[in-house]
């Protein structure tokens, strides 16, 4: 993730990716879409992640909830 990209504009890059992957025939299920996406964020999210693995909701939530949950956050994070 860089800098200049928004909770909402990287799961877009991300879904390309895993297409082409899911296209050349490789399974690439869910779960491991949003380890990767976790992984990749900037460190500004590592408490929004601590948070969801502190409340075990990491281990079986969606990438499109992942996402609603960290762009909840992004309006008052960019106002501070």
């Amino acid at each position: 993730m860089k800098e200049a990209d928004s909770v909402k504009q990287y799961p877009t890059k991300t879904m390309a990716v895993v297409n082409q992957i899911r296209f050349l025939g490789e399974q690439f299920i869910g779960s491991r879409v949003v380890e990767k996406e976790i992984t990749t964020l900037l460190e500004r999210y590592d408490s929004n992640i601590s948070s969801l693995e502190d409340s075990r909701y990491l281990s079986t939530i969606s990438l499109s909830k992942l996402i609603n949950a960290l762009y909840a956050q992004e309006p008052r994070r960019e106002s501070k």
